[in-house]
């Protein structure tokens, strides 16, 4: 029998996750399109635990993006804010003085952030066998992360039949983690 106690954080935990499902249903980029419905759980399930998603792809045979992702800008605002204006005065140079400096404090953040993700992903990992190229992993860039499958690179080469039995694969390890966050809010 359930106590009272855990009856109401199960209560508050579904209100939260309705309340983070909604905010997601309503976000849309730039053009106006919203999360592909195939990674919106997810998109969700990482906002509920506090991730800054930015962007997502539920990965699509036509185009660049043959394998879901989701990117997370750990790097605080005033701060991003911040090295954009300087990289723009330094006329896009990632090697200006000025825009390495910023970078260094970018990537603290971008490390913080990154470390909760990765015990998520360690603790998911340790209960769940994977082949290697199917794995959920972080891949940085000079001030950023996606969260994406280890073989989402090899997608270029791969005949569009391998790429099509891939990117079920590797959706339907973004969905096992997904299910995995979803188990640990309730």
């Amino acid at each position: 029998m359930r106590s009272f106690e855990s009856e109401q954080k199960a209560h508050l935990a579904q209100e939260r996750w309705a309340k983070t499902r909604e905010e997601v249903d309503h976000i849309g980029d730039r053009l106006g399109k919203r999360i592909d419905p195939g990674i919106k759980d997810t998109v969700a399930a990482l906002r509920y635990f506090d991730f800054p998603t930015d962007a997502s792809c539920e990965g699509h045979m036509e185009g660049k993006s043959n394998a879901p992702w989701v990117h997370f800008d750990f790097i605080p605002q005033p701060l991003r804010h911040r090295l954009d204006q300087v990289r723009k005065a330094a006329g896009g140079n990632w090697s200006d003085p000025d825009v390495l400096a910023l970078l260094d404090q970018a990537k603290s953040e971008m490390v913080r952030g990154s470390e909760r993700l990765m015990q998520l992903l360690e603790e998911f990992y340790n209960d769940q066998q994977s082949p290697i190229d199917r794995r959920l992993i972080l891949n940085f860039f000079p001030d950023s992360v996606r969260l994406e499958s280890q073989g989402t690179a090899l997608q270029q080469w791969r005949t569009p039949t391998e790429r099509q039995e891939a990117l079920e694969i590797f959706r339907q390890e973004i969905t096992a983690f997904t299910e995995f966050m979803k188990q640990k809010m309730f």
